[in-house]
């Protein structure tokens, strides 16, 4: 990852990442992705399996009705990339015996996608959603009101306001990305840590070094920012392990 977050290595990244996507994408409904329905998270994509040019963000989830549904948060679209799923979902549908389906999320719309294509006896069909068709000023200005007001937000608008960082705006992408964080700071809510990362995650990709200099003096003036990058790894490890193990350990239970 960038500047912002590689100073907590990888393992305490990847324990936090796995925990935000559990903790905004999970049992709430992806209305803004494209589905209706709640899923259940599975697993993150392994990253040492194969590559993928500009991957933002993965993870595999399961609908209610047992259909495994990959998504996959990048920055522009890449035709090879496509086959790479191809082979990807195979090993999930010989894993799991189930449905699959690949949801590929931009930020603005990219060329004519193929929409399906068959390997053997597989044939493989994706959707592709693009966030720049939500205005991501009115949204925050929207989500900042009911904020200011201390009403509660709904498990939807926790998952909307962490995707602001793909969404349009006429202003500069730094100037969206840093009001979002401080919206979701000013939150009364557990989940506000959960944003954050995902926040962080995706605006990586937009941003160069000296804005994301200048993301990472905001975010360090938060909690979850002074744990990461003022007391150091060793402490931001246990933190986390503490904040994440109820929940990571009812999963394994479940």
């Amino acid at each position: 990852m960038g500047e912002v977050l590689i100073v907590m290595g990888l393992n305490i990244l990847d324990k936090l990442i796995e925990y935000a996507i559990i903790d905004i994408f999970e049992d709430t409904k992806l209305k803004i992705l494209g589905f209706p329905y709640k899923c259940k998270f599975v697993k993150r994509r392994e990253q040492d399996s194969f590559y993928i040019k500009d991957a933002v963000l993965n993870f595999t989830m399961m609908t209610q009705k047992n259909k495994i549904v990959h998504f996959e948060f990048k920055k522009e679209y890449f035709y090879n990339d496509i086959y790479k799923f191809l082979v990807y979902s195979s090993f999930l549908i010989y894993e799991n015996k189930y449905d699959y389906e690949l949801v590929l999320v931009y930020p603005h719309r990219s060329r004519k996608i193929v929409k399906n294509m068959a390997f053997t006896s597989l044939r493989f069909f994706y959707t592709d959603v693009y966030l720049d068709c939500f205005n991501g000023d009115k949204i925050l200005m929207r989500l900042s009101a009911k904020a200011s007001k201390k009403k509660k937000f709904t498990d939807e608008e926790y998952l909307i306001l962490s995707l602001t960082p793909y969404m349009y705006s006429k202003r500069e992408k730094i100037t969206l990305i840093l009001e979002g964080l401080r919206v979701a700071n000013d939150l009364n809510t557990k989940k506000k840590h959960s944003i954050i990362i995902i926040i962080l995650v995706l605006a990586e990709c937009f941003l160069d070094e000296s804005d994301m200099y200048k993301i990472k003096k905001e975010v360090k003036m938060y909690k979850i920012g002074k744990m990461i990058f003022e007391e150091g790894i060793k402490s931001a490890s246990s933190d986390v392990e503490r904040e994440i193990s109820g929940k990571m350990i009812q999963k394994g239970k479940n």
